[in-house]
């Protein structure tokens, strides 16, 4: 059976257990799809977009991956070669068949240090001196070091967007920097325009893991200067070094979010189904509780940033005591998922009911990677957590006990609008489908009249 999805749009679908040989998904947005256990052997998804896809125990014999976006994919247990992997455009944080997670080349040249060759083979060094040499804790790492450390030192590599980022088919994207270092240390990221400027820029230290740079088609290159600060007095040399620099992009469409850039900030004012969470909690009359106080919806947030966060390290490690049920305690919870509100706390009851149902919606950010999480991955997380600690947590008894719901897997109709400028966009899509349908026929009428104009005239004279 050969199916055809080019172009098309199947986010969040389910199309688990199919077998649809030689399908068609070029240039398809499949963002958090799954094709669990499916039989997709020979299917081509040239150019897709796989964000968070699922294709666990999928047989993808001869798939062409060819520039798909892989990020964050899972293949755990699927039949893929790593040739077909090693065709995408990105499987950054992708789960390989052995359970691995993949990385994409770094953009970085020697951004391990490597201290058999010069830094100055792939570094161009601007000020002082630097050099590579093992680390004083440990003989086996490699590391770059700052060696005039009267004056400092200053070194710089440009990466050129070209080859690497087409503005036209992921206009949302930003680049990704992370690296080790010392206090003595930072790191600066920049988009240079064509004429040299600087874009934008941000900076890195040692306090921090990574740092995002929103790309935009102004930019040509990226620009990446790590500075060795000179020591003053009392300073210590062992703080000026720094490894493991890394520089990845994660590639982001116009159908992942909607920006309003009528504003200086640009906000997120519609969020891709897939990544739009919301939680159904009751308020009862005894409680004191206004949605609309700023002070209410802080807490609210809190108070979901500390479950779902809870719920990934029980994900990770369900050893840990917080995540069994026999645990009554509140425990301190490391947060390293930012849980953002998008929308008013919503009462979905009558307001004389008891208890009063209320609905919050938010999103999940994975702060280390700067990437939002589809909601299959906060359901599957969350409900490692003890419905006790949910309870101790949020404060507020659960619907259903269904901490989190996404549009995808909810008993709840949500009603949403639309802005005026998305739907003058949908009239201006329909306008020219329609357009284009209107050309195909006058085009097809031309080639029949055409073909039975010269069978006419090839007819023999009487």
């Amino acid at each position: 059976m050969k199916s055809i999805f080019s172009y098309y749009s199947v986010v969040s679908t389910d199309l688990s257990d199919t077998k649809t040989l030689y399908a068609n998904f070029q240039k398809a947005s499949c963002i958090a799809a799954r094709f669990n256990r499916s039989m997709l052997s020979y299917s081509n998804f040239w150019r897709s977009n796989l964000k968070h896809a699922s294709f666990h125990s999928a047989d993808l014999t001869n798939a062409i991956f060819t520039d798909a976006n892989l990020y964050g994919a899972q293949f755990q247990y699927a039949r893929i070669t790593d040739m077909q992997l090693q065709s995408t455009l990105s499987i950054q944080d992708a789960i390989l068949p052995n359970g691995t997670r993949a990385e994409d080349r770094n953009l970085i040249n020697n951004g391990h240090a490597d201290c058999t060759i010069s830094p100055v083979d792939n570094w161009a060094l601007l000020t002082g001196n630097v050099i590579t040499a093992m680390s004083s804790t440990n003989d086996t790492n490699c590391q770059f070091m700052l060696q005039t450390f009267a004056m400092g030192a200053t070194v710089m590599q440009r990466v050129n967007l070209s080859f690497k980022w087409d503005p036209n088919t992921w206009p949302h994207s930003q680049a990704v920097l992370s690296a080790n270092m010392g206090s003595n240390v930072f790191i600066q990221l920049r988009g240079i325009n064509e004429i040299g400027h600087i874009h934008s820029q941000q900076k890195l230290n040692s306090t921090q893991r990574f740092i995002s740079l929103v790309l935009n088609r102004d930019m040509h290159q990226l620009e990446v200067i790590i500075g060795f600060e000179a020591l003053v007095k009392n300073s210590s040399k062992s703080n000026s070094w720094c490894d493991d620099i890394k520089l990845f992009i994660v590639y982001g469409t116009d159908l992942e979010f909607i920006q309003d850039t009528s504003t200086t900030t640009s906000m997120i004012t519609a969020v891709l189904p897939a990544y739009k969470l919301f939680t159904v909690f009751n308020v009862f009359n005894d409680m004191i509780f206004n949605p609309d106080d700023a002070t209410t919806v802080e807490n609210i947030g809190r108070k979901l940033s500390a479950a779902i966060n809870l719920g990934f390290q029980c994900l990770n490690d369900v050893s840990k005591p917080q995540c069994s049920l026999s645990s009554q305690r509140k425990w301190h919870t490391i947060f390293d998922y930012n849980i953002t509100i998008i929308s008013p706390i919503v009462l979905i009851s009558s307001h004389t009911d008891n208890p009063r149902r209320y609905m919050v919606s938010y999103t999940v950010m994975d702060i280390s990677k700067n990437a939002l999480l589809p909601g299959t991955q906060v359901i599957m997380a969350i409900d490692k957590v003890p419905n006790d600690q949910k309870l101790i947590l949020f404060g507020f008894t659960i619907v259903n006990n269904t901490f989190v719901q996404s549009p995808f897997n909810s008993s709840f109709t949500v009603f949403t609008t639309t802005s005026p400028k998305t739907d003058k966009l949908w009239i201006i899509l329909i306008f020219l489908e329609l357009m284009a349908l209107f050309l195909f026929f006058i085009g097809l009428y031309f080639c029949l009249y055409c073909k039975f104009r010269k069978r006419e005239n090839d007819k023999p004279i009487a």
